[in-house]
């Protein structure tokens, strides 16, 4: 039996190890070194983000809150469409699938008459015409006689509230007492679109405190953010005081953490510790809290990343190349061959195992680090935008600071005190000109419009009671 040379022995698994072993122990090494900034980078935009994310959830999880936005955006809605029992039906049925269906709702047209909607109550219908009426007729009709007349209607259905503090308060929700038990009331006007702002109608709505689902609005905050996430990250909420009320109910998968009592736990711990993100058994956690038994928390699954992996890589290579090279070795002693002979003989093989070993891993490795790449990319593109928006928000109060400044200069002018129209039609003209104004009316105590610009049309019947109601106020 031939034996193989020692030196070629030595020759030959050396060239193995450069071939073969050497690149793809070089890529690893290279690799651990690039993702390593690329992680951090990750983790502290993914910080950032969380913590703005649940600090955003918590800011709108007032129940109160949540429920007012969702009307006034069905009422914004409402007015885009011809205000049919059709059109309000199916607009109730969306507010019924965000479960609001708790919420009662009336509405009115032009003439304050009750409009019926198919599979809607009529309760109360007289009681609520009156206070419409009377919560109407001031902005659509400059008089506000009804508001003193049916004030025991109000006390009756809404306790001890002021009929002219709710006038003053369309499209908001103003804390009553409903029939004695603690709720709130809205009511609304609607109007038409277009410059004539045509009188078309309105609506009320008003629902008990106790009426109210439990977690109503951080349920659906929560639900929504989920739908953005990925795989292996969730948001929820935790109750400490009632694990059970807690959602959603079990934890992503991956994170072996006992359950709802074992995430009970670590956030209890979290707490006392007054620390707001930590790592845990499968990921990382983050808390933010709403009330005393109250907590958000995120779960963020830890990177997948390969480079994070490598040992279980080489577990798996291992695996695979040490039952072939058994069976190599095996066949070439059964076959009287020596190791060489046998590499010769299945050079094809021996060729492909040494060129396609380090290629297929440099592949995996560098489509992980495209993966990273991305995510570093998404992550910084998300954190750009969330910074534009915080500035686009600072800007909007600046630009509204700097419109009542400039407004105010105007009305204080010499100008406008003097009634000087033309240099009134003049400096409004360069406030146009500027965008910071679209329409002015110059009105007297009366509410008599004395100019109205830029079109110095006579103003339609709704804006002459508009500007009688603004008269009352101002005079």
């Amino acid at each position: 039996m031939n034996k193989m040379p020692v030196e070629s022995k030595t020759t030959f698994f050396t060239s193995l190890l450069l071939l073969t072993v050497l690149p793809v122990v070089v890529a690893i090494v290279i690799l651990q070194h690039v993702t390593a900034g690329y992680f951090a980078q990750i983790a502290s935009s993914n910080r950032t983000l969380i913590h703005k994310e649940l600090s955003q959830i918590r800011r709108e999880a007032d129940d109160a809150f949540f429920i007012e936005r969702q009307i006034n955006s069905a009422y914004g809605m409402l007015i885009e469409e011809p205000v049919t029992s059709t059109n309000i039906g199916r607009h109730l049925q969306a507010l019924k699938k965000q479960r609001l269906g708790f919420v009662n709702f009336r509405f009115f047209d032009n003439q304050r008459r009750l409009i019926p909607v198919a599979g809607e109550s009529e309760t109360l219908r007289a009681v609520i015409q009156r206070i419409f009426e009377a919560l109407s007729q001031p902005e659509t009709e400059g008089d506000d006689r009804l508001l003193l007349r049916y004030q025991a209607i109000f006390e009756t259905f809404l306790g001890a509230v002021s009929p002219g503090e709710l006038a003053s308060h369309r499209s908001s929700l103003v804390r009553v007492l409903i029939k004695g038990r603690p709720g709130y009331f809205y009511w609304n006007l609607f109007y038409s679109p277009d410059d004539q702002a045509k009188y078309l109608g309105g609506m009320v709505a008003w629902f008990s405190l106790a009426d109210i689902p439990e977690n109503l609005a951080v349920k659906q905050l929560i639900g929504r953010f989920n739908q953005q996430l990925g795989k292996g990250s969730a948001a929820g909420l935790i109750d400490l005081s009632a694990v059970e009320k807690s959602f959603p109910l079990q934890l992503p998968e991956g994170f072996s953490m006992g359950g709802l009592p074992g995430l009970s736990n670590e956030i209890t711990s979290m707490r006392r510790e007054f620390v707001s993100e930590k790592s845990v058994s499968g990921g990382n956690l983050f808390i933010a809290q709403i009330d005393s038994d109250k907590i958000l928390y995120f779960l963020q699954r830890q990177g997948g990343a390969m480079a994070t992996k490598i040992p279980l890589l080489l577990k798996i290579v291992s695996i695979v190349l040490c039952p072939w090279l058994i069976y190599v070795v095996l066949t070439s002693r059964s076959s009287g061959l020596t190791l060489q002979q046998l590499c010769f003989k299945h050079a094809g093989l021996v060729i492909l195992f040494v060129a396609g070993f380090p290629i297929v891993i440099l592949a995996l490795l560098g489509q992980n680090l495209v993966s990273l790449q991305r995510q570093v990319l998404q992550y910084q593109t998300r954190e750009s935008l969330a910074r534009y928006i915080e500035n686009l928000d600072e800007n909007f109060v600046v630009a509204i600071g700097n419109l009542e400044k400039t407004y105010r200069r105007f009305a204080s002018s010499e100008n406008l005190v003097s009634s000087h129209l033309t240099n009134v039609e003049k400096n409004f003209n360069l406030l146009k000109k500027a965008d910071a104004v679209q329409r002015l009316y110059l009105i007297d105590k009366n509410g008599r419009i004395l100019l109205g610009l830029p079109d110095k049309a006579v103003a339609g019947e709704m804006i002459g009671k508009l500007m009688s109601a603004v008269a009352r106020k101002l005079f």
